[in-house]
């Protein structure tokens, strides 16, 4: 079995079950049913490591196998960004983090998300203490705007989901917007 070196972070699916998590340090596309697409700097729930080379793991509900040397693993106190750079130091710096509103489509509610905007990622927690992010979206890839459903509220754009928060004031706003587009326009 292939041995982890450094820590890893972990999520709970319940109380008694700790799973390791991995960043994808390339582009991984599955050519076969059972075998896991991703992308590089998406956080992977790891299930089974195996000496074969290929380890099991979870991605947005999906599972499937993976080369083992397509991740590494993923502490967000020691990188507080999934993006894993070709020379290997991952980008740590938290631009803006804060409490923002996140609405659920589903639940036609909003729940407060802890957000954090680094020089890659835009990463949300259902809490400030959790260590793995909700959902993690490649700034470079988002478009944000304001949104009808408020003067403090935002819509992003990733991979054709719509994500809309809301900053709790105008001027946190507004902090938000700029802060986002910036980060977007310098990893196009």
């Amino acid at each position: 079995m292939a041995s982890h070196t450094g820590p890893v972070a972990t999520t709970q699916s319940d109380k008694k079950l700790e799973r390791p998590i991995v960043v994808a340090i390339v582009d991984f596309k599955a050519r076969l049913p059972h075998e896991l697409s991703f992308e590089k700097g998406d956080l992977i729930t790891l299930l089974e490591e195996s000496d074969s080379g290929l380890w099991k793991g979870q991605l947005d509900g999906k599972r499937g196998v993976f080369p083992y040397s397509a991740v590494q693993p993923f502490d967000r106190f020691e990188c507080a960004s999934a993006d894993v750079r070709a020379n290997g130091s991952a980008e740590a710096t938290i631009l803006k983090s804060g409490w923002m509103g996140k609405y659920s489509n589903v639940h036609k509610t909003w729940r407060q998300r802890w957000v954090e905007l680094t020089p890659v990622r835009i990463q949300y927690y259902h809490n400030d203490r959790e260590t793995v992010p909700a959902h993690t979206l490649d700034v470079g890839a988002v478009t944000v705007q304001p949104s009808a459903m408020g003067e403090s509220c935002m819509e992003i754009s990733y991979k054709g989901r719509l994500y809309i928060f809301n900053a709790g004031s105008r001027p946190a706003f507004l902090m938000w917007l700029d802060a986002i587009r910036e980060a977007s326009r310098k990893q196009r």
